[in-house]
């Protein structure tokens, strides 16, 4: 026995891939817990396997295998993860052609449009700008000097009350 984890939705191929392309990927994928959508093959979906672990780093091996035979290839798109507990759930998703795993955990959204974070609510306006924040770093992105103060000077005041 061991541990079930779901997955749902699709990573798009953004360049059209040519015959032998194709064939390679999916000579890749046939190994893997992935496999490409009988409705669209621009898309990459879940098998549906059984005891699928570390699906970030399949997708990241995907990509890197590819692009040693089509250089330009790339996904972009996102599966949401539910594993058996409720509380498992997470986001595999594509950012700058690399698969990230982003939990989901913590954040719960409320009819009047305010968010829990940890044990604190905020505004909307708030949460997106710690969200760019947050994926500023991330992404090691570098942002302003005003936006660090306003997220900074956000974290402190979640932090007094």
């Amino acid at each position: 026995m061991g541990y079930n984890t779901n997955f749902e939705g699709k990573l798009k191929i953004v360049h059209t891939l040519k015959d032998d392309d194709y064939d390679a990927l999916v000579n890749i994928l046939e190994d893997t817990p992935l496999k490409i959508s009988e409705e669209d093959n621009s898309k990459i979906i879940w098998k549906g396997t059984e005891k699928t672990y570390d699906l970030d780093k399949t997708v990241n091996n995907v990509v890197k295998e590819m692009q040693k035979v089509y250089p330009e290839f790339t996904l972009k798109g996102e599966l949401l993860a539910q594993g058996e507990r409720i509380n498992d759930r997470w986001y595999l998703r594509m950012i700058g052609n690399v698969a990230h795993k982003v939990d989901v955990k913590g954040v719960v959204f409320k009819k009047d449009k305010k968010i829990k974070l940890g044990k604190k609510y905020i505004s909307k306006t708030y949460k997106i700008l710690v969200l760019k924040f947050l994926m500023a770093i991330y992404l090691n992105a570098q942002y302003d000097d005003k936006l660090f103060n306003q997220t900074t000077d956000f974290i402190k005041d979640l932090e007094e009350n």
